[in-house]
């Protein structure tokens, strides 16, 4: 059994911010603690200070098995641990083995922690059983996922927190879109904290106009929002670690003949014709959609309608990535937003002499690509897949393929390279087609990102203990993960 390392001091100030209102009956808490920070660990030694006996934690699916190695490493053989992710095939079976190790725990007086991933939480018959019963503490990782306030995994863990003695939300990025993305968030946590309802809520701090004033077109009181936040969220950012330097570059070029032609007929018409004899079409039905479909245009692909076969429309970016890793003789991550995309790298990586294996919704190579003996290889993550939960540290270097709208993603995948033990410099390349929605996406994610980080700005670890921290963790061992 491993020793297990001193807490670093930015843990420490978030360990006894919880503690402080706890000891208040303050009973739920948020670490908005930047990714590779340490808040799972800093969560695990809370639920043992505070002697939690049922401790339920929900997670995204890829990390229920983190918090098992988690809850293992920092609270040895403190809590029967059950991981029900992939292992346990259904959830019918992951409720009957919930059930059955609460039902030892409450009798034998022995703590016991159930890891389970949000979509199955709330699916009937755990979440019906799991909303009912007492628990000491609920731990929701990467809580953002909960923004959404009529959502049907934000509404579960709503009343399932009600039941819970401790609630405890982890995120890096609380504000994964805007302001008002943290309401839902605290209703988990305390459900009086903000205004009783959302619209109330963003009547509060958001401008409402645009279309039958649905859209929020400014902000307003977000001192005052930023204050309430900090009331029962503490904020750490990536400023305590020391991280190596990040360089940016964004490499552009113009689509091909085709490419260009069907782009414009689609930005223009919201149909676009495919092929030369012009038999194949792919349309898009509202903005949202043609959004979509001009993002899909600019990677090269897009399917047709009548039969969903996939055209390859254009090979810029592909070429660009190519060219790219042609220079790149070391491990490369490369995040795309599509399925095509991830084609596109394979073919790219292929040309350029680089095995090339995948991170997605269908295929799972991540422990073979981080071998520490295996030659240089590219990554092909889908964003969504392998944003969260998953050490890319091998490389220093990552391309964006494609992107989403989402903030959260970008910020995620980003963390997924530039933590610990990360002691190289980061590159990050973004590939664009010249004037195209590319552009726009990431200037909306940028903009998305300097609002969020004027409301959490780094003066933000509590101001009793902040002389002492100085955000230094100089001679900290760089193994906590979360």
């Amino acid at each position: 059994m491993g020793v297990i390392p001193p807490r670093w001091r930015h843990q420490e100030a978030a360990f006894q911010f919880v503690r402080g209102l706890w000891r208040r009956r303050q009973n739920g808490a948020m670490l908005a603690m930047a990714m590779g920070t340490g808040k799972s660990r800093t969560a695990v030694d809370l639920a043992v200070d505070d002697r939690a006996e049922q401790l339920l934690v929900v997670s995204p699916l890829r990390v229920v098995r983190v918090w098992e190695q988690q809850l293992a490493r920092f609270a040895p053989g403190h809590f029967t641990v059950q991981a029900l992710d992939e292992r346990v095939a259904s959830v019918a079976r992951k409720y009957e083995r919930a059930r059955n190790l609460y039902e030892w725990s409450v009798t034998r007086h022995q703590p016991v922690a159930i890891c389970i991933n949000y979509d199955s939480a709330r699916t009937a018959p755990f979440a019906d059983w799991a909303a009912r019963s007492p628990w000491d503490m609920i731990i929701a990782d990467e809580l953002h996922r909960c923004k959404e306030p009529r959502g049907r995994t934000s509404r579960w863990l709503t009343k399932a927190g009600l039941m819970a003695r401790r609630r405890l939300g982890l995120t890096g990025t609380p504000m994964p879109h805007q302001p008002t993305d943290v309401w839902a968030q605290f209703r988990f946590l305390n459900p009086f904290h903000f205004e009783p309802s959302f619209g109330q809520f963003r009547e509060r701090y958001a401008v409402m106009g645009g279309y039958f004033d649905k859209e929020i077109v400014d902000w307003q009181n977000l001192d005052e929002l930023e204050s309430r936040f900090r009331e029962l969220a503490f904020r750490v950012s990536e400023e305590v670690l020391d991280l190596p330097p990040v360089l940016e570059e964004t490499r552009t070029a113009d689509m091909g003949k085709m490419g260009a032609r069907i782009y414009r007929e689609m930005a223009r018409e919201m149909i676009a014709q495919i092929g030369q004899q012009e038999e194949a079409q792919v349309t898009a039905a509202n903005p949202l959609v043609r959004l979509l479909r001009l993002a899909q245009i600019t990677g090269g692909t897009v399917a047709d309608d009548r039969t969903g076969e996939p055209h390859r429309i254009d090979h810029t970016k592909e070429e660009m990535l190519e060219e790219l890793l042609a220079d790149l003789r070391e491990p490369v991550v490369v995040f795309c937003r599509f399925k095509p995309d991830l084609e596109a790298v394979h073919r790219a990586s292929e040309r350029a002499g680089l095995r090339s294996l995948e991170l997605s919704g269908d295929a799972d190579e991540l422990e073979e690509w981080q071998e520490e003996d295996a030659a240089p290889e590219v990554l092909a993550v889908q964003i969504q897949a392998g944003g969260v939960g998953v050490d890319l540290t091998r490389a220093r270097v990552a391309v964006y393929f494609s992107l989403d709208f989402s903030l959260a993603n970008y910020l995620q995948s980003r963390a997924r390279i530039h933590r610990p033990p990360q002691s190289r410099p980061c590159v990050f390349y973004h590939l664009q087609i010249r004037n195209s929605i590319d552009e726009y996406i990431l200037r909306a994610i940028e903009k998305r990102r300097g609002l969020v980080d004027s409301l959490l700005h780094d003066d933000d670890l509590v101001p009793e203990i902040v002389a002492e921290l100085k955000h230094d963790t100089e001679g900290a061992p760089h193994v906590v993960t979360g």
